[in-house]
Order: C-alpha cells, then sequence, then structure tokens
C-alpha cells in the first residue's frame, strides 16, 4: 500500500514539478454517493451519481435526511474575509455539494432487528440499504431509516484554493464531513501516519469506511492534472 501511495506522489511531483505541495486526506466513506444542487442558498434538486454522472432522480427522499440543509444557513462565527466569500453562496449561487448518504451501524442493527422480529430476512449491509432507502418510492420509509450524509465537496464556485477549504466552508454552512477525521498532510510521511491513525480507528466508528482518499490539497493544481477515464489524476483511493 505505501509503495503504491509513494509511486503515486512521485508521479504527480513529476507532471507538477514547479509546484508546491500539500495533500488532504480524508475518509472514504462506504454509502451511497449523492449530488444536492442549491439555486440561492435552497434545495432544488438531488440525484445518485453511480458511475460518477448525474442519475436517478431522489429529492423528495433526500428532503427527509436531517443531515441534508434544505436552506443553506451559516453555522458558526466566520472572519469578515471568508464571510465575504461564502455569501454569494447563501444568495445568488448555483452550487453542487457531493457527498455519500449512509447508514451507522447502530440503525442498521436496529433495523435488522426489526426485520427479524418481524419474520423477515436481515439486510445484507448498511451500503445496500442506504442505497434501498434513498431509492424508496415512499419517502416516510426512506425518513424511518434515519440516514445521515457526509459532503466531501462544493462544485460551481470558483472562489477556493484548496480542498480543506472547501470542507470547512461545508461545515460553516451546517453539512457533516469527516471533521476531526481529515488532515492536511505536508508530505507522506504525514500521510502515512494519517492513515494508521484511521485504521487504528476503523472497527470503532459508528459507520463503515473503505479506508481514505488522498488529494491534492491546491484546487488549481487539482485541475490542473486533469483525468484519467472517469478518475480524478490528482486524487487516490
Amino acid at each position: 500500500l505505501e509503495e503504491e501511495l509513494v509511486e503515486w506522489i512521485t508521479r504527480i511531483q513529476k507532471l507538477a514539478t514547479k509546484d508546491k505541495f500539500e495533500w488532504f486526506s480524508e475518509l472514504k466513506f462506504d454509502g451511497l454517493a449523492l449530488s444536492l444542487i442549491y439555486e440561492n442558498g435552497i434545495l432544488s434538486h438531488a440525484a445518485t451519481r453511480g458511475d460518477g454522472k448525474i442519475g436517478e432522480d431522489v429529492t423528495n427522499n433526500i428532503r427527509t435526511i436531517e443531515t441534508i440543509p434544505l436552506r443553506l444557513e451559516l453555522h458558526e462565527s466566520l472572519s469578515a474575509q471568508r464571510l465575504l466569500k461564502i455569501i454569494p453562496l447563501l444568495t445568488k449561487s448555483t452550487i453542487e455539494v457531493r457527498g455519500e448518504a449512509i447508514l451507522t451501524k447502530k440503525n442498521f442493527e436496529i433495523i435488522n432487528f426489526e426485520q427479524q422480529r418481524n419474520g423477515l430476512p436481515a439486510y445484507a449491509n448498511p451500503r445496500n440499504l442506504a442505497a434501498g432507502s434513498i431509492r424508496q418510492l415512499d419517502s416516510k420509509i426512506t425518513a424511518s431509516r434515519k440516514l445521515v450524509f457526509f459532503a466531501y465537496d462544493l462544485l460551481g464556485v470558483d472562489i477556493f484554493s484548496s480542498h480543506s477549504e472547501k470542507h470547512n466552508t461545508l461545515l460553516a454552512l451546517g453539512f457533516k464531513t469527516g471533521g476531526k477525521l481529515e488532515q492536511v498532510c505536508r508530505n507522506k510521511e504525514d500521510v502515512f501516519e494519517h492513515h494508521k491513525k484511521i485504521a487504528a480507528l476503523r472497527e470503532s466508528l459508528d459507520y463503515h469506511i473503505d479506508g481514505i482518499v488522498v488529494s491534492v490539497n491546491s484546487v488549481e493544481l487539482f485541475q490542473k492534472l486533469g483525468v484519467v477515464g472517469k478518475t480524478p489524476r490528482g486524487a487516490v483511493a
């Protein structure tokens, strides 16, 4: 694993030799990828992202998830400089928030307990149940599953210099992120240490993860590196 990461970092550094490197390491949530569109600060529609493109319209069901704001509002005090950046997101911009809808381990156990008590088969895993819950025809069923949404990207406005700044903004707007389990890493040694930290905590988390995602923190460099197939060259899982 470390050899593959070193190869990736070396490859990126060769492609962008004059750039200063900093890495952003975050959780890779094991859920259903969603795209949320906000217009003038209000949730207008939501869709699954299956193959990386916009998929099924699931707007009505998404509105039942408590951790998805229906209207963007500030949830913390900000400096004047940051406030000037964020105000347009609340009033004028059309923005896209990407993230994962997940089912906690605790809720998964409760739902399976009810299934078995009613003589029904248990669900296989939280990820499939989360995906099935999002696609329900009855929004009340989606609401009863108590899904949680974790945001990991903010698109549609060209005002952010780093991926970590996007995450800080998502937090300020009321979204859940990986929070203290995310880290800006100065070098590959920091990345390895963060990976070890998350590996040690993995079983104690109240949700399933697939590991971590490491990205070039600079938004400009990330975009400059482009895409290989469907995968951004500036990120690795």
